[in-house]
């Protein structure tokens, strides 16, 4: 089926004026699906009426005339009849030939002027770089620091609101992207699953709060998408705008007349560049840190390949992303220990430092010290395991507590010398059974 190449020049693509097109073979006719409906059909309303309204309608279980069509090109004006298959000579047209905005579509004559359609070909908005659908984030707002979360510890209920508050880790501060056909956005907090960010009442009005509620059966409503922006030049580079679908992509999720309190408000406001509107999405994510030094395979999630921890990591549904860490550079081990939110490192160090061997031969040396982890901001590390020799034998004038005290909530490590053996069966249990029990929750 051809159609014409461009449709009219628009930002915003409206779902509800976008239809996928879907030949049906054994039926010999095309079904009509709305984006903005993706589990209903074009469909005449009333098949025993010549004249009836056009609407939309729940797929059925087997094809049913009312709901498929014939699709005949005229190559002559490069245009469409859609032909129902209830009747040959009846087609969808504008009733009485109107061409009013908002008039209504019906099943009328098909040699009507109001008969012959035009079909655009809709190119989805670009996917955005640096973010993956699919994928769980917190978002971290520019001004603040503070993260996107839902109110009051994370409440299921319809119309809980959206605020920022301080980092905590927890499920109402985890957000799942999904991105659909149309390459809009939604966000799914990850203490509510089955529902989605929104903009209340589907406003276009400055003010309007964010807030949380039921996703439909048939999808996402309008008022749970996005289009994100990635901010790609000076100071807040790599930072992110949620503009609201309802506002027709004129307003974006800010934080209240940008205030840096814990329980201020998300709301949609005019997207006029200020960074009260500019989030970081950052992954919850989980870095092994290790090396085989020769002597005894301190990689010990490498040891079975079928299920070792990486897998088992990655088995709790994408909610972390887990990358073991090797040839790096001092100042990428650094952001890694920063930015993780499960942090293992197995490798030799001491009361003061951490060596750690990027690479398995051993070729060079990180020599991570406690001034290091002491000028780190921890915060959003949950847990750190440290698999090293007496990383805490001088107590609070240790390594291991130079972790803590740089935010890090829990942090395990030895205070003696140990043989690399039994870390490895300590740390296999420790860590499979945090990923059982989610105790980095």
């Amino acid at each position: 089926m051809s159609q014409n190449t461009t449709r009219p020049n628009s930002e915003i693509i409206k779902r509800g004026q976008v239809w996928k097109v879907v030949w049906v073979s054994g039926s010999k006719g095309y079904k009509l699906y709305p984006a903005c409906a993706t589990n209903m059909l074009l469909d005449v309303k009333t098949a025993s009426n010549a004249s009836s309204q056009i609407d939309i309608w729940t797929e059925p279980t087997t094809a049913s005339s009312d709901r498929l069509w014939d699709i005949q090109y005229n190559s002559s004006s490069n245009n469409y009849k859609i032909v129902s298959k209830l009747n040959s000579s009846r087609a969808v047209t504008v009733s009485g030939n109107s061409t009013s905005a908002g008039a209504s579509v019906v099943l009328g004559d098909k040699n009507a002027s109001s008969a012959n359609w035009v079909f655009y070909k809709v190119n989805p908005i670009p996917a955005v770089s640096g973010i993956t659908s699919g994928q769980i984030y917190y978002l971290r707002n520019a001004s603040s620091g503070k993260y996107m979360d839902v109110k009051g510890g994370g409440s299921s209920d319809n119309g809980t609101d959206l605020v920022q508050y301080r980092f905590n880790g927890n499920s109402n501060q985890k957000f799942k992207l999904e991105r659909d056909e149309l390459g809009y956005y939604s966000l799914i907090p990850q203490n509510a699953t089955k529902k989605a960010v929104e903009i209340t009442n589907t406003s276009k009005n400055n003010d309007a709060q964010v807030q949380i509620w039921d996703t439909q059966s048939y999808g996402y409503m309008s008022s749970q998408k996005f289009k994100i922006v990635k901010n790609t030049s000076g100071t807040w580079s790599g930072t992110y705008r949620l503009l609201s679908y309802c506002s027709d992509l004129n307003k974006a999720a800010v934080v209240q007349g940008g205030s840096g309190s814990d329980n201020a408000n998300v709301i949609q406001w005019n997207n006029n560049g200020s960074h009260n509107g500019f989030w970081y999405f950052e992954k919850a994510t989980i870095s092994l840190v290790g090396m085989d030094d020769g002597n005894f395979n301190r990689r010990f999630w490498e040891l079975s390949p079928g299920s070792n921890m990486v897998n088992r990591f990655n088995a709790r549904g994408q909610m972390y992303s887990t990358k073991v860490v090797e040839n790096c550079s001092k100042s990428e081990m650094l952001a890694t220990i920063r930015d993780s939110y499960f942090l293992a490192i197995h490798t030799h160090g001491s009361n003061d430092n951490i060596e750690i061997y990027p690479t398995k031969n051993r070729s060079s040396r990180i020599n991570i010290t406690r001034g290091d982890i002491q000028q780190l901001n921890l915060e959003k590390v949950r847990c750190v395991v440290l698999g090293v020799c007496e990383t805490g034998k001088n107590g609070t004038n240790s390594i291991l507590n130079d972790f803590y005290e740089s935010g890090a909530r829990y942090v395990i490590g030895w205070k003696e010398q140990t043989n690399p053996d039994a870390q490895n069966v300590w740390l296999n249990v420790f860590i499979d059974v945090s990923v059982k029990c989610d105790v980095t929750s």
